[in-house]
């Protein structure tokens, strides 16, 4: 029962979200200085935008769905901690973060808390070494939808990917996600990337969600977590299994104002647990 009322709330919202991306996209505004341009190609541009605002939109939807504190607007505009990290000197590794909220770090306010701006200055603090970072991670993003998030402008180096959390509140089958997985994992290695892939959170631990979906959650979240292993492992990525006990220990301080997402310190903790995990993934440096 709770399964199909999930399914019901949700294929609502995918109806008015459909009439939505039906609409004529806005002409797109101008770049700001200091930022590219965007592509000449304005009906790619369109469908592109509307893609971002039609995930954000589900992902706003299912959460108001099945969260008793829904996360607000606000906290989805995250900054963007893109950029170099560590010294001005030096051959730099690229890090490419991918995935959903998790990855781009909804629930902080600052730049330097966001999940990749924290995981950059970990690696210079670790290897010595500067960090060009690019977040491609986009909050509501799927494991379906994050073969659409761009990787090309950094180049080969190494790629955390963090995604499943969506998922899990979606009636998609937890199977195909995991391969979907699998098959990121194997495109950004025949890229040329070094790759490690974080399983999908454990609902055990959030008290933001709603009684009547926490134990459906909580056990998709762990069949997921398990696909995931073995999927990103057959296809040759470092697995890194997010722990729910640092969240269950220390809730208050762990959690974001909504119970789902994690906080600043939520963030550091998850990247303490990851980073010797990220270090043994890191690419293998040519001899000179």
């Amino acid at each position: 029962m709770t399964r199909a009322a999930l399914v019901a709330v949700v294929a609502g919202r995918i109806g008015t979200a459909g009439a939505r991306r039906s609409r004529p996209a806005p002409p797109p505004s101008p770049p700001t200085a200091g930022r590219a341009a965007a592509p000449a190609d304005g009906p790619t541009a369109g469908r592109t935008k509307r893609r971002k605002q039609v995930l954000l939109f589900l992902a706003r939807a299912c959460m108001a769905a099945v969260m008793t504190r829904p996360t607000s607007p606000s906290a989805f505009r995250v900054p963007r901690p893109d950029g170099r990290y560590g010294p001005g000197e030096g051959e730099a590794l690229s890090l490419l973060l991918l995935g959903d909220s998790l990855a781009a770090g909804v629930g902080v306010r600052s730049c330097e808390e966001t999940t990749g701006a924290q995981l950059a200055t970990a690696l210079v603090q670790a290897t010595g070494r500067p960090v060009n970072l690019r977040v491609g991670a986009r909050p509501g993003a799927t494991t379906r939808s994050v073969r659409t998030q761009s990787y090309d402008a950094t180049g080969p180096g190494l790629a955390v990917v963090i995604v499943g959390g969506n998922d899990v509140l979606l009636p998609v089958r937890l199977s195909r996600s995991a391969r979907r997985l699998g098959a990121l994992v194997t495109r950004l290695r025949r890229d040329g990337w070094s790759v490690a892939a974080v399983t999908c959170p454990d609902y055990a631990a959030a008290t933001g969600v709603r009684p009547w979906i926490h134990t459906t959650a909580t056990r998709r979240s762990r069949r997921l977590a398990r696909l995931q292993q073995e999927a990103a492992q057959d296809a040759g990525a470092h697995v890194i299994p997010l722990s729910a006990d640092i969240f269950r220990r220390n809730p208050a301080d762990m959690f974001s104002e909504d119970g789902c997402h994690p906080s600043a310190r939520g963030y550091a903790a998850q990247i303490t647990h990851c980073l010797p995990a990220v270090l043994e993934a890191l690419p293998v440096r040519p001899p000179h």
